[in-house]
């Protein structure tokens, strides 16, 4: 007895040690992912492929051996044609978890999926017969009352996180309900019903994955294998407790379980909760306990289990609260050294004067990838179509000189590229560049698609127009598809505009294949109005598949000091701030009050920042590239020189971007045909993280003087001692 006793607290301390890592684990693996579908497909079989692995090594156990030796196997076979609606839940139910950790915070994505008693109610009143008394829908309508609570307060929430939440909510019981129908669990112990559903699906999957891996290649790293595992443990572990212990014990755990796995994601993800959440949260989990005692015919008496429950939301809502103050304080609360106890006053008074505690270094590292990763998933899925079964492209004209900007945007496309396991050449209508081959019929026939050069220049704000139209006829001539990366639309000149439009009108007519996107919506709407014939999409920049890039000064200079605001301005005719002589005496009028180091600068400046000979690793992701251009070296020197300041000021559209990408506090003026903003906007819808300006601490200015005082807020809100 003693030995069982042992053996279940075991088994029951590895069930929430698992649940609370895997949870952690699962939310990092898919901040990881670059392309979401391929490696969501990756995640979902290694999760069940490797419960499989622990369901048989679980066999070999003295507890489950124990467990033959005295049923022996009586009525132990699975009845795997019954198991197949079972084993379809089973999958839904765990992809539909993934993707919600996708759109969502692992804490809101936790609340929403206490929700399944809900869905439990229905599905057992219509495939069972099931009448159900109204202490239970009092317990349930807790539970709706409490997510709805939570989903409204959280800012990030996103929509179509709630639907995959709702949607592994009704597949997971729907899973349990029709186990019940048909008594598998009465001829098996719970594990063995866990392997068979386990290996079932594993296999239904495998078929998917082995199909994805000989097209795309397997994307899965250490942390999805982590993720996986941890996911299979603390299924078998609850599994094998609920088969050791009575309904009591098992139910009450699970209860604890889910308040102990929020508690640790909310200190690890440092989540930016309010008072609404977590009164919200501990509504529900009342609610949970309610109808977890009753359904397990533990609690009969309404009056004492509604007692029980409520006594239990107190504990509930205190331990949740009183964690938060301890994990997730953001300084005000402990930066007096008093005990944890005598803090919990300031923590509620902060909660009265703003529902928002601010944020932490962990929630905000946590947005970021949500942001990006979402605007990524959203350029390959639009992006694929347009590629899909090519092996290889042709990138014409891509950028190789000093200007940034434009280095990045030639950089995106090649991470675009290689996420999409495509390799490239390349061709050059500059006719100084010797780097590369000259664009011209000759490269154009060895190609099947040409991509178009991503920019700002798609009009008469530039000169690169007349060479775009110069390839594109020749394109024409050869037959050969012509895919434009993401592009900003500018005329000045409405004669050259119409000219232009007739002969991109007349190429399409004689037969050109013309895809083009577009990176503003302004942008998008004229072109489709004057290429009709055209297909067209509206994308993210493209410079915007790089990141994240890392902010450090492993690349800097140790002569260059830090800087409190670096203001990276244009000095030429697109800039509205005016010229660096004038910006440079503004921003000394505004700055002279304060005590704030600053300086002024543009793209070529940064190499006097920039540490040549350290020997670090480049601060962006690594794809294949040509030795025509050493895009290590434009990247990091400009890193190099924003790693030294502590708040950028730009109205450089990917000045404005590289801020973003290194997570860096920022404020960006627009220039003269309102791009930054445009692009941002575009960009920003792919994901409601994107827009968490409090997060991710960015901001508009209207002028350099609006900007000026944004910059000095932003430090100060940031670095308390700076300023």
């Amino acid at each position: 007895m003693e030995n069982h006793t042992f053996a279940a607290t075991l088994v029951g301390i590895l069930w929430f040690l698992c649940h609370g890592m895997s949870n952690i684990a699962l939310k990092q693996a898919v901040l990881q992912f670059a392309d979401v579908g391929g490696s969501l497909i990756d995640l979902l079989f290694f999760q069940l492929f490797i419960s499989v692995i622990l369901g048989k090594l679980y066999s070999y156990t003295p507890l489950a051996l124990r467990r033959t030796s005295v049923d022996e196997k009586k009525d132990s076979q699975v009845k795997w044609t019954q198991l197949i609606p079972i084993a379809a839940c089973h999958v839904v139910g765990t992809v539909m978890t993934d993707m919600s950790y996708v759109k969502m915070t692992a804490t809101v994505t936790l609340v929403l999926k206490s929700a399944e008693p809900i869905f439990t109610v229905v599905l057992s009143t219509v495939l069972l017969d099931k009448q159900y008394g109204w202490t239970t829908l009092t317990a349930v309508v807790c539970v709706v009352t409490g997510v709805v609570m939570c989903v409204v307060q959280s800012k990030s929430i996103s929509m179509t996180g709630v639907v995959y939440a709702c949607i592994s909510n009704a597949a997971f019981p729907l899973r349990n309900v029709l186990t019940k129908k048909i008594q598998v669990d009465k001829a098996q112990a719970p594990w063995e019903v866990f392997t068979a559903l386990s290996t079932m699906s594993a296999g239904a999957v495998g078929v998917v994955w082995a199909l994805k891996v000989s097209m795309m290649g397997m994307t899965a790293g250490p942390v999805t294998l982590v993720a996986s595992v941890l996911f299979g443990s603390y299924q078998l572990f609850s599994f094998g407790f609920l088969g050791m212990t009575s309904a009591l014990t098992h139910a009450i755990c699970n209860v604890v379980k889910r308040v102990v796995t929020m508690t640790v994601s909310v200190w690890f993800f440092g989540d930016v909760l309010g008072t609404e959440f977590f009164v919200g949260a501990a509504i529900a989990l009342i609610g949970l306990t309610l109808y977890t005692l009753v359904g397990k015919g533990i609690v009969r008496d309404p009056v004492v289990g509604s007692g029980v429950c409520i006594s239990c939301g107190i504990f509930v809502l205190l331990l949740v609260g009183y964690s938060a103050a301890v994990f997730v304080s953001d300084g005000v609360v402990f930066s007096n050294g008093n005990t944890a106890l005598s803090n919990v006053p300031a923590l509620l008074q902060r909660f009265k004067k703003d529902d928002m505690m601010t944020p932490t270094t962990s929630i905000m590292r946590e947005t970021h990838l949500q942001c990006l990763n979402d605007i990524k998933a959203h350029t390959l899925e639009l992006f694929r179509p347009h590629l899909r079964r090519l092996d290889s492209v042709l990138l014409t004209d891509p950028a190789f000189h000093s200007n940034v900007g434009d280095v990045m945007l030639t950089y995106g496309e090649l991470c675009l590229l290689s996420a999409m396991n495509i390799s490239y050449t390349e061709c050059t209508m500059n006719k100084w560049e010797r780097r590369i081959k000259q664009c011209g019929p000759a490269v154009y026939k060895q190609t099947k698609k040409a991509l178009w050069h991503a920019g700002g220049n798609w009009g008469d704000l530039w000169k690169v127009q007349r060479s775009r139209l110069k390839s594109f006829k020749d394109l024409t001539a050869s037959n050969i598809p012509v895919l434009g990366m993401p592009q900003s639309f500018h005329y000045d000149d409405g004669t050259l505009q119409a000219n232009d439009t007739a002969v991109i009108n007349t190429l399409i007519a004689d037969g050109l294949d013309l895809t083009l996107s577009w990176r503003q919506q302004n942008s998008f709407d004229v072109a489709r109005s004057l290429y009709g014939n055209a297909t067209q999409f509206l994308s993210p920049d493209i410079a915007f598949m790089i990141g994240p890039v890392t902010d450090s000064r492993a690349h800097t200079k140790t002569s260059v000091p830090n800087i409190d605001i670096l203001f990276l301005l244009r000095d030429d005719k697109e800039s509205v701030v005016g010229s660096h002589t004038a910006s440079r005496r503004r921003i000394r009028s505004l700055l002279q009050e304060y005590n704030i180091s600053w300086e002024l600068v543009d793209w070529d400046d940064r190499l006097r920042f920039y540490n040549a000979s350290a020997r670090e690793r480049p601060p962006m992701q690594q794809v294949p590239v040509s030795r025509a251009f050493d895009f290590n070296e434009r990247i990091a020197s400009s890193v190099a020189m924003y790693g030294a300041a502590s708040v950028i000021v730009t109205d450089r559209l990917h000045g404005s971007i590289l801020a973003f990408l290194m997570n860096k506090p920022h404020v960006y003026l627009d220039q003269v045909n309102h791009k930054l903003t445009r692009t941002r906007e575009v960009a920003f819808r792919s994901s409601v993280a994107c827009r968490r300006r409090d997060i991710l601490r960015y901001t508009d200015g209207t002028n350099i003087d609006d900007a000026v005082g944004k910059a000095v807020t932003l430090l100060r809100a940031n670095f308390p001692t700076r300023g």
